[in-house]
C-alpha cells in the first residue's frame, strides 16, 4: 500500500490551483499572459533496470507555461499607451541591467524626457537627428526632444491659381485708354451719320424745290432737317466725350494705376503668410490686375506696403502674359524675385527684410472659369515648442509642434522569439531572454513577423475568466479526490493493522 500517488495528486493540484489563482489575479493585468501547468505522470524502475511495475506512483509538475496569444485592444486618452497588435515585445532598459521584454505598453515621459514605464524602465528604439531623420542601428532608449523648433525664414512661394479670362480691363489707364478709343470710335459713327443725314437732307431740299408747294415734299425737308439738327448734336456730344476720355486717358496713364482699397483696380487678391528669420509674419498679398488681353499685372503689398513703388504709386512686381489657350504662362520664364521689405507687424513689432524670395507662378492658368486659387504655399515656418507626440504603425514617434509642423522623434524598435515559452518572467510584467526562449530576433514594427503598435491603446490581459473559474471547480473536484485516496488507502491500512 502506498500514500504516494494521492499526495502527488495533492501537491500537484495544489500547484494548478496556484496557476489558476494567479491567472485569475492578473485577469486585469494589461500586457499579462494566462499560465497553465503541464504534468506528467511517475513511474519506479529498479535501479538495475530490472522489473517493470505498470502501476504509476503519480503526477508530478514539468513546467508552468505561459501562452502569449493576442489580448483584447482597447482604447485610453494616452497617446503614449501603447499596444502590439500581433508578434513582439516591446524592449526596456533600466541602463544597468540586461534588456527585459513586456506587452504592457503603459508607457510615459520621466523627468528626463525618456519613455518609461511605471518601474522606471526606458522604452528602447532608435533615435532621430535634428532634421528628423531615423537613425537606425543598435537600439537606445528613447529620449523626447525639450527644444522647440528654430523658424525658418521663407525663401519660395508657390501659387496655383485660375485667373478668369472673360474678366474686364481693371487697370485704370486700361480702363480710361479703352473708354476713349470706344469714345473716338463712337464719334466715328456720329460722323457717318451727320454725313447720311446732311445728304438726306439735300436730297429731300432739291425735291422740295421742284414743287415748293407740296405738301409731302415740306414734310420730308423738315423730316431730314430735324434728323440732320440730331445727328449734329451727336456730333457735337461725340466731340466733347473725346476729348474728356483723352483728357481722362491722359491723367490715367500719368496717375496710379491701382488702389488697393478700390476694388475696381484689380480682379483677384489672394494672400499667404510669410515668415521673416526670427519667425516673424508678415501677410503678403498678391493683387492681380487685368491690363489686356491674355496679360495681367501682379502688385505685391507686405503688411498693406507694396514691394515696387509708394504707397501713392505702387508699381507691378512682374507681368504675366498668357497663350492663347491660357494652358499656361508665356511670361515670367521662371521665378519672381520679391524682395520684402522690413515693416511693421501686427503686433507693432518690426519685421526683418526677406530677400530673395521666389515666386512661382508657372501653374498659373488663364481660362473662361471663375478666378480662383487653388494652391498657396511657402516654405517658412515660425518657432515652435512641442505639444505632444503620436505613435505610427510603424513604431515612428512624431513630435508635433505649436506653429504645426511636426517631425520624426524616433522609431520604437520590438523583438520576437523563436520560442517565446521560454522567457523567464521577471514579475512588473516582464520577461528575461533564455537559452530556452533564443537570441531576439529585433526590428521594426510590422516588418517580418512583428506585429504593428497601435498607439493611445493597451492590451488586455488573455486570461479567460470564465474558464479559469471552471478550471478551478475541476481542480477542487481533483484536490477532493486525491484526498479521497488517501483517505482510502488510511482505511485499508487500519483494517490490515486490526487484523488478530
Amino acid at each position: 500500500m502506498s500514500f504516494q500517488q494521492g499526495l502527488s495528486g495533492l501537491n500537484a493540484t495544489s500547484k494548478n490551483l496556484e496557476i489558476i489563482g494567479n491567472n485569475i489575479a492578473n485577469a486585469n493585468t494589461y500586457g499579462a499572459k494566462t499560465s497553465r501547468g503541464e504534468f506528467s505522470d511517475m513511474y519506479a524502475n529498479a535501479l538495475n533496470g530490472s522489473g517493470v511495475n505498470n502501476v504509476g506512483i503519480g503526477t508530478k509538475l514539468d513546467t508552468v507555461a505561459q501562452q502569449f496569444t493576442q489580448g483584447t485592444i482597447v482604447t485610453t486618452e494616452n497617446p503614449l499607451d501603447l499596444a502590439i497588435n500581433g508578434g513582439g515585445f516591446f524592449q526596456v532598459t533600466d541602463g544597468r541591467n540586461p534588456v527585459s521584454y513586456t506587452r504592457n505598453g503603459q508607457f510615459k515621459v520621466d523627468k528626463d524626457g525618456y519613455i518609461a514605464n511605471n518601474q522606471g524602465e526606458r522604452l528602447m528604439g532608435y533615435p532621430a537627428d535634428g532634421a528628423g531623420n531615423i537613425l537606425p542601428g543598435n537600439a537606445t532608449a528613447l529620449q523626447m526632444p525639450t527644444a522647440g523648433i528654430d523658424p525658418s525664414p521663407t525663401g519660395k512661394i508657390e501659387l496655383e491659381l485660375n485667373l478668369d479670362s472673360r474678366s474686364a480691363l481693371t487697370q485704370p489707364a486700361a480702363v480710361a485708354a479703352k473708354a476713349a478709343a470706344d469714345a473716338v470710335a463712337a464719334k466715328a459713327v456720329a460722323d457717318a451719320n451727320q454725313s447720311a443725314a446732311t445728304a438726306a437732307l439735300a436730297a429731300a431740299q432739291s425735291k422740295l424745290d421742284t414743287d415748293p408747294t407740296n405738301t409731302d415734299l415740306i414734310k420730308a425737308r423738315d423730316a431730314a432737317q430735324s434728323a440732320k439738327d440730331t445727328a449734329d448734336n451727336a456730333v457735337t456730344a461725340a466731340a466733347a466725350k473725346v476729348t474728356a476720355t483723352a483728357t481722362a486717358a491722359t491723367a490715367a496713364a500719368a496717375g496710379a494705376q491701382i488702389d488697393f482699397d478700390d476694388k475696381r483696380t484689380f480682379n483677384e487678391s489672394p494672400s499667404v503668410t510669410v515668415f521673416d528669420a526670427k519667425g516673424q509674419s508678415v501677410a503678403l498679398t498678391y493683387y492681380f490686375q487685368k491690363v489686356a488681353t491674355d496679360q495681367w499685372d501682379v502688385y505685391v503689398t507686405a503688411n498693406g506696403q507694396p514691394l515696387l513703388g509708394t504707397s501713392a504709386n505702387p508699381l507691378p512686381s512682374t507681368r504675366m502674359t498668357f497663350t492663347g489657350n491660357g494652358a499656361a504662362p508665356l511670361a515670367p520664364t521662371g521665378p519672381v524675385t520679391l524682395n520684402i521689405p522690413s515693416v511693421t507687424g501686427a503686433d507693432g513689432a518690426q519685421t526683418m527684410a526677406i530677400d530673395g524670395v521666389q515666386l512661382d507662378l508657372s501653374r498659373a492658368k488663364q481660362q473662361a472659369v471663375a478666378s480662383g486659387v487653388t494652391d498657396l504655399s511657402q516654405d517658412g515656418y515660425a518657432p515652435g515648442q512641442l505639444t505632444n507626440i503620436t505613435v505610427e504603425d510603424s513604431g515612428v514617434i512624431t513630435a508635433r509642434y505649436t506653429n504645426g509642423l511636426t517631425k520624426p522623434a524616433g522609431q520604437i524598435e520590438i523583438a520576437t522569439f523563436r520560442n517565446p515559452q521560454g522567457l523567464q518572467p521577471l514579475g512588473g510584467n516582464a520577461w528575461a531572454r533564455t537559452f530556452a526562449s533564443g537570441d531576439p530576433i529585433a526590428g521594426v514594427p510590422g516588418e517580418g513577423n512583428l506585429g504593428v503598435v497601435t498607439s493611445g491603446a493597451l492590451e488586455e490581459s488573455n486570461v479567460d475568466l470564465t474558464a479559469e473559474l471552471v478550471n478551478m471547480i475541476t481542480a477542487q473536484r481533483v484536490y477532493q479526490a486525491n484526498a479521497q485516496t488517501i483517505k482510502t488507502q488510511d482505511q485499508v491500512l487500519q483494517t490490515l493493522v486490526n487484523l488478530r
